[in-house]
């Protein structure tokens, strides 16, 4: 038995070691992505993850720290002060995990059933319960330290609040110790409370919010279900589940190869369709207009209670923050972009762009990203757009590569529509928020279950030994929750790779596991969106920052005057567009064609000045 558990304990301080180093990957990733700061997403997922690098440091630390002379300690070479201060770091995390775990499961019951916005949750609760986190242990082991409660543990393994002091170690038979083994002490009390009250009072936290989410997917889910279908079993939901998540896949594979062969069509046919496509969705989204938002996305205030913000910035909002994509955006052409053009690509609905904001955050992919992997992505900037203005007459170029943009966008827009619904928009983002706070409490539990079930038998009953399987399962699980962390916190991210391209299709998952830990959590997805111009993402700029005031000084130059007429893409259409299919429709007179003729008409009907 003597070796074994000198076993049990190097394995735990070797997978301590791995979950330091899975735990400390999460956090560089996140201190790495600038993006990643400006999250509460992010910032709870760091907080877990910095609880969890102390609460290993503990386990690994533990047993070199208990002082010398400590019966049955091998590893021993420390002394009361470090027996103390790792007992302290340890119980921090022992407090902060749990606590961390079920602030995530609420986090995303308030965003995804309640639509706070990023900003109205980190005004609203964030610091609060950041601050109430962090005091429990804090005050719980400034205690400990005063009443000389962390002590070695059996053998000295760890260091830990118990009612064995060190001299109790090495002389059992005084009468002190004796009557303190007699009864549960004050010691013993307060380590059950220490660690028995976040475990608890975390777990019952993130069953009511799990319950609470899937309750609302399930009722989400059956809204848009035909009557026939809407008393389907909950068994039959679970597996629909995940039968729609593969029919997902294949429908975003299916798209791709056929936007691939829609490449190969003749010119002249690509530029008649683009020709009706802007004209028919400029004239359309200037009526619709007074009925949307009447204002972008770029001009929404950091201000939580905005209700702009749980519109546009609603399910977008959500998917930025899971995905990490909005910190990287180019806002000013982009987010106007965006704000015209989702008025034709899918109808209104409750939420729709606050849960597609959860899912970006967690699968941190941005558009400034893929412009910079591939320099045919780049997004349309403000200084393109003034030597357009400049040489709209002189140089037809500039205005062929706008239009090719625009055409790009206005097509996609098009595709999107097809297939932006809101069970699409609502339930798979509710889903997908849903698995991700699963997992985390699923590894949580896996963990941390067996020691808490030790601490309750306990109490029942001290003498009692345990059996072999437990103390193996106790050394192999206790230590993992960072390892079990990186993966899930990597998951959505290699999943978004993963789409990217057909060729990262073929590629093993720890291959592309390795790309994103490589890169720091940036993901390149070019398959989110063929032209960053257009994208579901919300830019959700920081706004106490240099590049915050550097977009604010510069949008409000080039683009707010604009947006106050109408907006700015109606206005550079109405420029670029009219001179030239002008000049094609001459040209298509002697040929026959008057497809180009009623473009231009369109065009003429839109009005100078498109108020509500």
């Amino acid at each position: 038995m003597g070796d074994f558990f000198l076993d049990a304990q190097t394995v735990r301080v070797v997978l301590s070691t791995i979950s330091i180093i899975g735990s400390s990957l999460i956090d560089v990733m996140i201190i790495k992505n600038d993006g990643l700061r400006q999250s509460p997403y992010s910032r709870i997922i760091f907080g877990l993850s910095f609880g969890d690098i102390m609460l290993s440091l503990g386990l690994v630390l533990g047993p070199f720290a208990a002082p010398k002379g400590t019966r049955g300690a091998t590893w021993a070479i420390g002394n009361v002060a470090s027996c103390e201060a790792i007992g302290f770091i340890m119980n921090m995390g022992i407090s902060g995990v749990p606590f961390y775990v079920a602030f995530l499961a609420f986090y995303f019951d308030q965003r995804v059933r309640h639509k706070l916005s990023r900003q109205a949750f980190a005004r609203k609760y964030e610091m609060k319960l950041h601050i109430l986190i962090w005091l429990y242990p804090i005050i719980g082991g400034i205690v400990g330290i005063c009443l000389d409660f962390f002590n070695p543990g059996i053998r000295g393994n760890m260091c830990i609040m118990t009612n064995e002091p060190l001299k109790c170690k090495t002389n059992v038979h005084d009468k002190k110790c004796m009557d303190m083994q007699a009864d549960k002490s004050a010691t013993e009390m307060f380590r059950y409370y220490q660690m028995l009250v976040p475990f608890l009072a975390s777990f019952f936290i993130m069953v009511y919010c799990l319950a609470r989410l899937t309750v609302y997917v399930y009722q989400q889910e059956k809204m848009f279900l035909p009557e026939d279908q809407r008393n389907i079993s909950w068994k039959k939901r679970f597996q629909n589940f995940f039968k729609s998540r593969k029919e997902t896949q294949e429908d975003s594979s299916a798209i791709s190869n056929e936007q691939e062969q829609q490449g190969n069509v003749n010119t002249k046919s690509e530029q008649d369709t683009t020709g009706e496509n802007i004209a028919v969705d400029i004239a359309s989204s200037s009526k619709d207009r007074c009925y949307s938002s009447q204002q972008s996305p770029l001009f929404e205030q950091s201000d939580a209670s905005n209700s702009n913000e749980s519109i546009h910035g609603g399910l977008d909002s959500i998917v930025s923050e899971i995905e990490d994509i909005s910190s990287h955006a180019e806002p000013s052409i982009t987010s106007v972009a965006k704000s015209i053009s989702s008025v034709d690509i899918a109808p209104a609905t409750k939420d729709p762009q606050v849960l597609d904001s959860i899912v970006s955050e967690m699968e941190d992919t941005g558009t400034g990203i893929d412009s910079r992997a591939d320099d045919t992505l780049k997004p349309v900037k403000d200084n393109d757009i003034e030597n357009n203005r400049g040489s709209n007459t002189s140089n037809s170029s500039n205005k062929t590569s706008f239009r090719t943009s625009m055409t790009t966008t206005v097509s996609n827009s098009n595709e999107s529509a097809t297939r932006a619904t809101p069970i699409n928009d609502t339930n798979q983002l509710a889903k997908a928020a849903l698995l991700q706070s699963f997992l985390y409490i699923a590894a949580w539990l896996l963990t941390y279950s067996i020691p808490i079930i030790g601490i309750i038998v306990s109490i029942f009953d001290l003498s009692l030994k345990r059996p072999l399987p437990f103390l193996i399962w106790k050394s192999i699980l206790w230590p993992l929750g960072g390892f079990f962390n990186v993966f899930i916190y990597s998951r959505p991210k290699v999943k978004k790779l993963r789409e990217s391209s057909e060729e990262n299709k073929n590629k093993l998952w720890l291959v592309l596991f390795a790309h994103v830990i490589k890169a720091g959590g940036e993901v390149q997805s070019v398959a989110r969106s063929v032209s960053p111009i257009v994208t579901s993402e919300e830019p959700d700029i920081p706004v106490n920052s240099e590049e915050a005031k550097k977009y604010e000084s510069a949008d409000a130059k080039h683009v707010s005057k604009s947006l106050l007429k109408g907006s700015l893409y109606e206005e550079e259409e109405r420029k670029f567009y009219t001179a030239d299919y002008r000049a094609l429709n001459l040209s298509s007179k002697s040929i026959g064609d008057s497809s180009v003729g009623i473009n231009t008409r369109n065009l003429k009907d839109i009005p100078e000045d498109s108020e509500c």
